[in-house]
Parts: C-alpha cells; sequence; structure tokens
C-alpha cells in the first residue's frame, strides 16, 4: 500500500492493521499515532493528515478533560482507539456522519447531526482535522 499522507516521527515504523490509539496534535494540526504493541508500544510512531481505522473505541481521560476546563486550555485526553487501514483517501467518508469532541462544551464524542453520543463505531475516517464515523 502507498502512503503519502503518513510523516514517521524518529524513523518509527507502523503496521497496518496493528491497533493504535489516535488524538489530534494540538502542535501540527495533524493527527498523531501511539503504538499500542510492538516496539514502540506507548510512543508515537508518526502523524498523518488523513487516517482510517476500524474497530474504534473512543476514550477520554475525565481528569484531564476537567483540568483543561478549569485551566481553560486544551490538552491531549480525548482518543479513538482502532485497527489501521490505511492513510488514502476514499469515498468511505461519503457514507460516514461527521463527529465531534469539545471538552468545554461535553464530556462525550458526538455525532453532529443529531448530538448522539458515541462510543464505539466500525469505521472512522479522520481527515483534515474532522472526523467521521458510521
Amino acid at each position: 500500500m502507498l502512503i503519502t499522507s503518513f510523516t514517521p516521527f524518529r524513523d518509527r515504523d507502523i503496521e497496518i492493521y496493528s491497533k493504535y490509539k489516535v488524538y489530534r496534535n494540538l502542535n501540527n494540526s495533524q493527527f498523531s499515532l501511539l503504538a499500542m504493541s510492538g516496539e514502540f508500544k506507548g510512543l508515537v510512531v508518526g502523524h498523518a493528515n488523513y487516517i482510517e481505522l476500524s474497530d474504534v473505541d473512543f476514550t477520554i481521560s475525565e481528569k484531564s478533560r476537567l483540568r483543561a476546563v478549569k485551566e481553560k486550555t486544551r490538552n491531549v485526553h480525548a482518543f479513538a482507539i482502532g485497527k489501521l487501514m490505511g492513510f488514502e483517501p476514499s469515498n468511505l467518508v461519503n457514507r460516514l456522519q461527521q463527529i465531534t469532541y469539545n471538552p468545554f462544551q461535553l464530556d462525550r464524542f458526538i455525532y453532529v447531526h443529531n448530538s448522539k453520543p458515541l462510543i464505539y463505531t466500525e469505521k472512522l475516517i479522520l481527515d483534515n482535522g474532522k472526523a467521521f464515523a458510521a
């Protein structure tokens, strides 16, 4: 598979179909991938503008979220954890619904169109700062 939107961090390798913890990087406006297993477990392995994940759970550290609200500043505390499927844009995004998370308004991820909470999805597309779920 050709990977065009992925930038490795410190020459660390990634494995398609492995599980990663993904978050929006507040410094470079990309998405960062943390390895969940292997040689680089717990470390950032790279950054991308476009990521496709499957079998995704959403998790939020409530303690860190409350700190962000109290200090009125953003910090990394919300993640999508799923199996990496690739970095190439596809038409799949057209069949998904946009989701959002704002720690200053809610304590969970929600669908934009109906505000229903989201804790799991079969498919997730992260595309240039936006997220889309099944």
